[in-house]
C-alpha cells in the first residue's frame, strides 16, 4: 500500500538523522494534502492527453441517480465536475431531430417521408448539457425540440435538472480523491506502532504516480536532498521485497 510506503519513508528518514517526527496522523493529512494537489494538478488539463486520463482514471465514476420527490436529481458528495452524461436507448424510439414543419417552411412542396422510427439496442445516447441561458432558449427553440430523444438538462447547485423528465440520466463525473488512512496498534511495549493493513485506506491514485505523491509529502514535510533520500529509500524497499 501506498500509503504505508509514504509512513515506512518518513520513519527511514528519522533514522537517517532528520530532525523532524509527525504522529500517523499528522503524516496522513500530508498525504491527502499531496493527493488533492495532484488531482488539482491533473484534472486542469483531464482528458487533453492519455497520460492524463490514465492517472486520474481511478478518480472517474459512473452514477445514476434517482429522482427526487421535487424533479431533479441529487449530485453525488464526492462530486467534482461531469465529464459525460447520457441517458439508456434501449426503450426510446428514434424519431427525426428536425420537424417537417421546418422544411416545409423553407421548401412549399417538401413531402414529409413517413418514419418508423428505429430502436438503438445496447447504446447510450448523449444528454446536451447546457448552460442557463442555452437552457431557457432550447425550450423556446422550434427547430431543435426536446424529446426523448433529444433530452437537455443542467446543473445547479448539487442538483441536476433533466428534461423531458422520463429520462434518467447516466453520469460520468470525477470524483474527489479518497482520503487515505495509515491505520495502526500499539505495541505491547508502548513506544511504537504497527501497521494494520486490514483498517487502512490506501490512497486512489495508480502505480505510475506514487513518485510524484513521494515528492509532493516530502515538499510539504520540508524534507531536504530529495533525490539522494529517495533513492536510497527505493534501494531498500527493493532489498526488503526480494527477501520476503
Amino acid at each position: 500500500m501506498l500509503i504505508n510506503d509514504i509512513h515506512t519513508l518518513v520513519t527511514f528518514l528519522k533514522n537517517q538523522g532528520q530532525n523532524i517526527y509527525h504522529t500517523p496522523e499528522q503524516i496522513d493529512d500530508v498525504i491527502n494534502r499531496a493527493c488533492l494537489d495532484l488531482f488539482r494538478q491533473e484534472e486542469k488539463v483531464f482528458e487533453s492527453e492519455q497520460i492524463i486520463t490514465d492517472t486520474l482514471g481511478a478518480l472517474k465514476e459512473k452514477y445514476i441517480p434517482t429522482l427526487s420527490t421535487n424533479g431533479v436529481y441529487s449530485l453525488p458528495n464526492n462530486y467534482v465536475r461531469m465529464t459525460n452524461i447520457a441517458f439508456d436507448f434501449d426503450s426510446i424510439t428514434e424519431t427525426p431531430y428536425l420537424q417537417g414543419d421546418a422544411f416545409a417552411f423553407c421548401d412549399p412542396n417538401y413531402v414529409e417521408p413517413t418514419i418508423s422510427g428505429v430502436q438503438n439496442s445496447g447504446l447510450e445516447h448523449p444528454i446536451d448539457l447546457l448552460i442557463d441561458s442555452e437552457w431557457v432558449n432550447r425550450q423556446k427553440n422550434v427547430f431543435l425540440t426536446i424529446t426523448e430523444s433529444h433530452p437537455i438538462c443542467r446543473i445547479y447547485g448539487r442538483s441536476l435538472e433533466v428534461l423531458p423528465r422520463t429520462i434518467v440520466p447516466i453520469m460520468y463525473y470525477l470524483k474527489y480523491p479518497t482520503k487515505g488512512v495509515w491505520a495502526y496498534t500499539i505495541s505491547g511495549d508502548g513506544y511504537s506502532t504497527i501497521f494494520d493493513e486490514l483498517n487502512s485506506v490506501d490512497v486512489d491514485f495508480p502505480e505510475i504516480s506514487h513518485n510524484e505523491i513521494v515528492e509532493k509529502v516530502m515538499s510539504l514535510m520540508g524534507i531536504p536532498n530529495r533525490d539522494t533520500l529517495l533513492t536510497q529509500f527505493e534501494s531498500i524497499q527493493k532489498n526488503n521485497n526480494n527477501e520476503r
